[in-house]
């Protein structure tokens, strides 16, 4: 309660959630003692909460399909594997200057925006040698047309439709995060980050988005995590057997991938709750299982012009 300046309105409230608390330490301590376990676990900022409590504070369903606002004549480039290039077997963006800061989306179910301009300033790093910090708030209020919903979630290849149309984005300090749904404020004289399409990840297929982050750059993906085991994820490898890849309801960028000493296969995230959760707010997805948590489900990356 001190570390998270925890305050419940009363002794019924503090009971509920002390309750609460116990029950989820109580997971995390009987995980800790499985054998062959790969993730681990520990309290956080939200292990006074429920699983649903959790999952409904933070998340918007993302509808599994790919889907279109009223202005649908900006198509995805399909992915075409190259089959004369040599994947390494580790990469992490990170060590190549193409992943900007860790930011923290709040209670606003905005993380597709987050997913989306993070892969955005990776592939313009990439390109251009600048790394942009754009503005979430922008697209948050200001895509709608296109399909997302502000606070209420969308898809990252919806954003970069709006990207494309409006010529590209405002910066993070020009166009500052508030975490709400407000009226859309782009300047058109201030724009950065221009896109000129983006690159649908065919489903399920994880050699497809081991490829393009290897070759291309970072790539903006959906992700289950309405499971116990992600609200109080700290290290390790994510992977849940009750994860399921239509039940995309967050959004997170997916920045490497790699294999850890134990020989588990891995993708490498990139999520937007702040530093205090996971490994100072990365963390990593079991690899080798058809995306089984959602991560090639739905994932796209943007075309820099």
């Amino acid at each position: 309660m001190v570390k998270y300046n925890k305050h419940y309105k009363n002794n019924k409230e503090y009971l509920k959630r002390f309750d609460i608390f116990q029950d989820n330490y109580n997971f995390i301590l009987n995980h800790r003692n499985k054998n062959g376990e790969n993730i681990e676990m520990d309290l956080n900022e939200y292990s006074d909460l429920t699983q649903k409590e959790f999952a409904d504070k933070f998340f918007e369903k993302l509808v599994p399909e790919p889907r279109s606002g009223p202005i649908n004549d900006i198509k995805a480039t399909p992915f075409k594997h190259n089959v004369n290039a040599t994947i390494p077997k580790s990469f992490d963006w990170r060590d190549h200057g193409a992943v900007g800061k860790v930011k923290n989306q709040g209670s606003c179910a905005s993380c597709w925006s987050f997913s989306a301009l993070g892969a955005l300033e990776g592939h313009y790093y990439i390109k251009y040698g600048e790394l942009l910090d754009l503005s979430e708030q922008n697209l948050v209020d200001c895509a709608t047309p296109f399909g997302p919903k502000g606070c209420k979630t969308g898809w990252m290849h919806d954003a970069f439709k709006y990207i494309i149309s409006s010529g590209g984005v405002n910066l993070e300090s020009q166009y500052p995060y508030t975490g709400k749904d407000e009226v859309c404020k782009f300047n058109q004289s201030e724009k950065e980050a221009k896109v000129s399409g983006f690159v649908m990840i065919p489903k399920f297929d994880e050699s497809a988005l081991m490829e393009a982050i290897a070759l291309y750059g970072p790539v903006a993906v959906p992700i289950d995590t309405s499971t116990k085991e992600f609200q109080h994820l700290s290290g390790g490898i994510y992977y849940s057997d009750s994860c399921d890849p239509w039940n995309t309801i967050h959004a997170v960028l997916a920045i490497g991938y790699g294999t850890d000493e134990n020989g588990v296969d891995y993708f490498l995230m990139k999520n937007s709750w702040g530093k205090s959760w996971g490994t100072n707010g990365f963390f990593k997805v079991k690899r080798g299982v058809k995306g089984k948590c959602g991560i090639v489900t739905a994932a796209s990356y943007p075309i820099v012009a």
